[in-house]
Formats: C-alpha cells, structure tokens, sequence
C-alpha cells in the first residue's frame, strides 16, 4: 500500500475520532446516563458516513499514484472543513443551535466526497 493511500486512511480514523470527541464534548456525555450513549449510536453513524466514504475513495485510488494523492488531498480538504466547522461550532462561538452541525456537516461532507470518489475513479478509467 502507498504512502498516500496509508495516510489518507490513517487521516480517516483521527478525523472519525475527531468528530466523536466533539460530540461527546458538546451533549456532556460524561454527565449523562445510558440513553444519551444510545442516541450517540445513531447520529455517530451518521456523522462518521463521511469519513466511511472517504476511506472507500482511498480503497478506489489504487491504481496510480496520482489516483492515491488526488485522494488524499481530497480527504484533508474534506476533513479540515469539518473540523473547523466543528471547533468554530462548540468551541469558539458556542450556541445552543451548534448541535445541527452534526446533522447538517454530514450532508456537505458527503457531497465533497461524491465528487472525490468520481474523480478518483474517472482518473483509473484513463490510467493505462
């Protein structure tokens, strides 16, 4: 495996974490009982669906080097506009609203990720 495919991989996990911690830091997770841990369940599937995409792009990008760096400068594009969204949200201007990004983030991340993994894959169709 490539240096690129392992990092962006490797950037996948620590963006997933990333995210998680924000959420457990933002509904106080630490305080609360077992259904808050239950409800986490389900919009932490849903938060973390972008760093899944992101990961089967760099599974794709295994054609070409190329292939493999355009993913990874994908992915951090991606995930760096996540986690400042994120620590803009709860850490600098906290707000009660600041709890839709977890469900709205998603949504923007997965349509960059639609158009990474077409451009990776169109970029393997032409690779010889």
């Amino acid at each position: 495996m490539s240096a690129a495919r392992t990092a962006t991989f490797s950037l996948c996990l620590l963006g997933g974490l990333f995210t998680l911690g924000i959420m457990v830091y933002a509904g106080r997770g630490w305080q609360q009982g077992a259904g808050w841990w239950m409800h986490l369940i389900g919009f932490g599937l849903w938060a973390l669906a972008p760093y899944a995409g992101l990961a089967a792009c760099g599974l794709l990008a295994n054609r070409t080097k190329r292939q493999a760096m355009t993913a990874f400068v994908g992915s951090v594009l991606v995930i760096s506009f996540g986690m400042v969204l994120l620590v803009d949200g709860f850490c600098v201007h906290p707000e009660a609203q600041n709890a839709l990004a977890f469900i709205v983030l998603p949504f923007y991340q997965l349509t960059g990720v639609l158009v990474l993994i077409l451009v990776v894959w169109r970029m393997g169709r032409r690779a010889p």
